[in-house]
C-alpha cells in the first residue's frame, strides 16, 4: 500500500488566531490540531486520513461561526486529484502540446481554482500541474508548489 502523507502548515496570522481560539474550545480536538495549537511547530506531516479529519473539523468550525477568518487558517499540501486553489497571483507556464511550440506564460489571479493532475520535477524545481477550472478552453499550467494549496471542501 502506498504511504500518502499531507503537510499541514499554519497560515500566518489567520492560522495563529484560529489556533489560539481553540483554547476556549471545550470539546475534544483532533490530535494534530492539538499539536499545532501547542505552538511547537508551524508544519506537520500527517497521514491522509488525519489531514482529511482536520480539514473537515476546521471547515465545520468556521461554518459554525466559531471564528471569522479572511484567509484559510491551515494550508494542506494537495494530492493528485484534489481541487486546488492558488494562494497568490502567479505567472504560470502553460503546458505545451509539442516541444516545437514556444513557451507561453499566463498571469492567473489569486483564488484561481483547478484540479491537480500531477507533479513535474526538473532539477529540484517542483511544479504542480493544474487543470484550471472555468477557462474558455482547456488550460493546463505549471505552478510552483508553494503557490497551491488544497481547496476547502465545498458543501
Amino acid at each position: 500500500m502506498l504511504d500518502v502523507t499531507t503537510t499541514i502548515t499554519v497560515n500566518g496570522r489567520s492560522g495563529d488566531r484560529f489556533l489560539s481560539s481553540l483554547v476556549l474550545y471545550e470539546s475534544p480536538l483532533p490530535q494534530v490540531l492539538y499539536a499545532l495549537a501547542r505552538g511547537d511547530r508551524r508544519t506537520l506531516e500527517v497521514d491522509a486520513d488525519d489531514a482529511d479529519l482536520v480539514a473537515r473539523f476546521v471547515d465545520d468550525l468556521i461554518d459554525s461561526g466559531w471564528i471569522a477568518v479572511e484567509a484559510p487558517p491551515l494550508l494542506f499540501s494537495p494530492r493528485v486529484g484534489d481541487e486546488v486553489v492558488l494562494r497568490c497571483e502567479v505567472l504560470a507556464e502553460v503546458a505545451r502540446v509539442s516541444q516545437t511550440v514556444p513557451q507561453i506564460w499566463r498571469a492567473l489571479p489569486a483564488e484561481t481554482r483547478g484540479k491537480l493532475i500531477g507533479w513535474r520535477d526538473r532539477e529540484g524545481d517542483t511544479r504542480a500541474v493544474v487543470d484550471v477550472v472555468g477557462a474558455q478552453r482547456r488550460l493546463v499550467v505549471f505552478v510552483g508548489d508553494q503557490h497551491v494549496t488544497r481547496a476547502a471542501r465545498r458543501k
